[in-house]
């Protein structure tokens, strides 16, 4: 994906937004239900919480489920991390370019990310990235609109079927999130 400076603004508007609603988001239902989740999944494969990567990372997310690796399309991200007491690993770049080996990670999570990019080609290669860094991958989205600027598409089923065809992946809903993942189960009876 070509970074625009367009985009990076944008982006960069929404971290800042996402960020100074922190202490909302903390006490939010819909935001701790979907927080467990990850996490549950993190632990199914990663028990010592080592080789997570948190992609679109924002400026808390990785301390919120465990992440020592996290990425994000602007460099904000890092500084709000670090200004948090966040000691991982911080690399600037798209989330469907991550700089890392194959398999480097036991399990990335791009959680409330593919609804921003640009387009859905963006978050096809997305998928298919994050299949090539890691064991194993979860991604979510909102499945409906929830009112926020940035949202480029509210995906169905059908999209994230079409996005993921070739990959072996589990697409499961839950309240308001889709959950994408390649996990062994279903996520939810």
């Amino acid at each position: 994906m070509i970074l625009t400076k367009e985009y990076l603004d944008e982006q960069r508007d929404c971290i800042q937004r996402n960020f100074d609603g922190y202490k909302r988001n903390s006490k939010d239902p819909v935001t701790i239900k979907r927080l467990q989740n990850i996490r549950s999944f993190i632990m199914d494969f990663s028990p010592t919480y080592s080789r997570i990567l948190s992609v679109g990372c924002g400026g808390f997310e990785p301390g919120w489920i465990g992440a020592d690796y996290a990425c994000d399309v602007h460099e904000l991200s890092g500084r709000i991390l670090l200004e948090q007491g966040w000691a991982g690993h911080f690399c600037v770049c798209s989330c469907d370019d991550i700089p890392y080996p194959a398999k480097f990670f036991k399990v990335a999570v791009c959680s409330e990310v593919i609804e921003h990019l640009p387009a859905k080609e963006t978050a096809r290669a997305a998928f298919y990235e994050l299949d090539r860094v890691a064991d194993h991958w979860l991604v979510t989205t909102p499945a409906r609109d929830v009112g926020e600027p940035t949202h480029k598409f509210i995906f169905t089923e059908d999209d994230l079927r079409g996005m993921t065809s070739g990959l072996k992946c589990l697409i499961e809903r839950q309240g308001l999130f889709f959950y994408i993942h390649n996990g062994i189960q279903p996520l939810f009876d």
